[in-house]
């Protein structure tokens, strides 16, 4: 898993409310 912030389903709310 790879942590890029872009339009993927993520587990938990990082810096998008």
């Amino acid at each position: 898993m790879a942590s890029t912030s872009t339009t993927a389903p993520t587990p938990t709310p990082k810096l998008q409310p």
